[in-house]
C-alpha cells in the first residue's frame, strides 16, 4: 500500500507540474489528455478496489472505477469535438467533487480539518458548471489550472489529515 501511495503521489505531482509547463500542448490534444486522465482515475479506482478491505466500500470502488474507465476510453476513442470533451470533463469533475464533499462531511463530523478541500470542491463544481455553459478553450484553460490544484490536493491532503489525526487527535483524547 505504501509503495502504491508513493507512486500515486509522485505521478499526480508530476502530472500537475507538467500541466503548468505543457498546458498549451495538452489543450491542443485535449481529447487524449482528458481521456487518458479519466482512464487513469479509473485504473486508480481498480487498484483501490483491490486494496480495500471493507466490502461495502469495495462495491463503491469497483463500479466507480468501471464507469470512469469506460468514460475515459470512450473519450479517447469516440469524441473529437473540443466542446464535447469539455462537457464530459465538467460532468466527470462534478461527479468526483460530489464524492469528495460527502467525504468532507464525514471528516467534519469527526472534527478533522477539511475546509480547504471543501472549498476546492465547491470552486471546482462552480467552474465545471461554467465549462458546461460555455465549453471552449478559454474555460478549458481555467479548468486546467484548477486541475493542477485538484491533482496536488488529491495526494497532499490525505497524508496531512493522517498526520493531524495521529498527532493532534490523540492529544485531545488524552485530555
Amino acid at each position: 500500500m505504501k509503495i502504491y501511495k508513493s507512486i500515486k503521489f509522485f505521478l499526480f505531482v508530476a502530472l500537475g507540474i507538467s500541466i503548468f509547463f505543457l498546458m498549451d500542448t495538452y489543450l491542443e490534444h485535449l481529447r487524449f489528455f482528458i481521456g487518458g486522465l479519466i482512464t487513469l482515475y479509473g485504473l486508480d479506482g481498480f487498484i483501490e478496489w483491490l486494496l480495500e478491505k471493507d466490502n461495502h466500500e469495495k462495491i463503491r470502488f469497483i463500479f466507480k472505477a468501471a464507469v470512469q474507465l469506460i468514460l475515459g476510453i470512450c473519450t479517447l476513442a469516440l469524441f473529437k469535438n473540443m466542446e464535447t470533451i469539455c462537457v464530459i470533463w465538467a460532468v466527470w469533475a462534478i461527479m468526483r467533487e460530489s464524492d469528495e464533499i460527502a467525504e468532507y462531511y464525514e471528516l467534519f463530523k469527526e472534527r478533522i480539518p477539511c475546509l480547504l478541500g471543501f472549498a476546492e470542491s465547491v470552486v471546482a463544481i462552480v467552474l465545471s458548471i461554467t465549462l458546461i455553459m460555455e465549453p471552449g478553450e478559454h474555460h478549458a484553460k481555467i479548468h486546467m489550472y484548477l486541475l493542477i490544484v485538484e491533482l496536488l490536493s488529491t495526494v497532499i491532503f490525505p497524508p496531512l489529515r493522517c498526520a493531524y489525526v495521529k498527532f493532534f487527535m490523540k492529544s485531545k483524547h488524552k485530555e
